[in-house]
């Protein structure tokens, strides 16, 4: 019930997504134990703001993100989980809480004066994720990785229990990142350091973007990334050699976060975490907003830090990301 979800709520997910996700806990409970966090969340501000004077103060509401991920399916005729009764009796959920946040930022503006600064953003998007994508079971069938035994249930072995390392060139960990099973760098790597490894680099990725989802016909993959493609400074080397940009309605699978591989590549997701974020970047933007001019029609994550450090006029270290919005 719901006071054994609030006696746990400091361990795991705060908002028992997956709980719900898996039945353990009903759509009435869930959305209570949201509510009671929204609450307290909202508290937390008032209080904040009432004594703040001077500075910077940052506040998060992420409640919006976790309904998100519950109840896209409402809004998703195409959803392998939509039911048409379960959609009218939730499909303004979303919509709700947006109301709600809204309500929540007309009173932060009338409780600043004209020269406070207001930014608001979120660092992604949503839209429905429909199809889960095994990428180690399309490494396997690609003799990329190589197993002791085929797979037979829907887990696919996590952990990597399965795999024979001294004859795997390739492994997907965590929802898009791709590792070479390097010499030197992994325990049992195989795959050379250099010109070895920038030919198997490119090999996934040519023949990864050429995935097609027989149900469709259409592409699973959109790019793939290298790591130099998407970071830099002096941590790069922590990064996955290769990331993966999804189609919107693809999302690398559960197993795949934990090292599994089942039998086939592509399944339906009629889980109830049905929308999500993890696809290529370019289809699931963010948003901003700020109460001055700016010019910058694309702004990005990395310009927020310049953006507040020019409103105190500090100067942008050298070493950071990102420009001022302002102009």
């Amino acid at each position: 019930g719901i006071r054994d979800v609030e006696r746990s709520r400091g361990l795991g997910d705060v908002y028992k997504r997956q709980a719900l996700s898996d039945g353990c806990l009903d759509d009435e409970a869930f959305l209570s134990h949201c509510d009671s966090i929204m609450v307290e969340r909202e508290k937390m501000l008032w209080h904040e703001l009432e004594r703040f004077k001077q500075g910077v103060l940052a506040f998060v509401f992420d409640t919006t993100d976790r309904i998100q991920h519950i109840y896209w399916s409402t809004r998703d005729l195409e959803h392998p989980a939509y039911n048409e009764t379960y959609a009218n009796k939730y499909r303004n959920v979303i919509e709700d809480y947006y109301r709600r946040i809204d309500k929540i930022l007309k009173r932060v503006l009338e409780s600043i004066d004209h020269q406070a600064v207001i930014c608001i953003m979120s660092d992604h998007g949503f839209t429905s994720f429909r199809r889960a994508v095994h990428l180690n079971s399309w490494l396997v069938q690609n003799g990329l990785m190589v197993l002791r035994k085929p797979a037979v249930d829907e887990q696919g072995d996590p952990l990597f229990k399965n795999v024979i390392w001294e004859k795997t060139r390739a492994y997907a960990v965590g929802f898009s990142s791709v590792y070479l099973n390097l010499r030197g760098r992994e325990g049992k790597g195989i795959v050379s350091p250099g010109s070895e490894a920038e030919q198997l680099k490119r090999k996934i990725a040519e023949v990864l973007t050429g995935l097609r989802d027989p149900k469709t016909g259409g592409t699973v993959i959109r790019n793939v990334y290298t790591r130099e493609d998407l970071f830099n400074g002096p941590c790069i080397d922590e990064a996955p050699d290769l990331v993966v940009g999804f189609e919107p309605y693809y999302r690398a699978s559960w197993q795949t976060a934990i090292g599994g591989a089942p039998p086939r590549i592509l399944e339906d997701n009629v889980k109830k975490w049905s929308g999500d974020h993890i696809f290529d970047a370019q289809y699931i933007p963010g948003i901003f907003l700020i109460n001055r001019k700016s010019s910058v029609m694309q702004p990005k994550v990395t310009d927020i830090a310049p953006t507040v450090l020019a409103c105190f006029q500090i100067p942008k270290p050298e070493s950071m990301e990102g420009n001022s919005v302002l102009d």
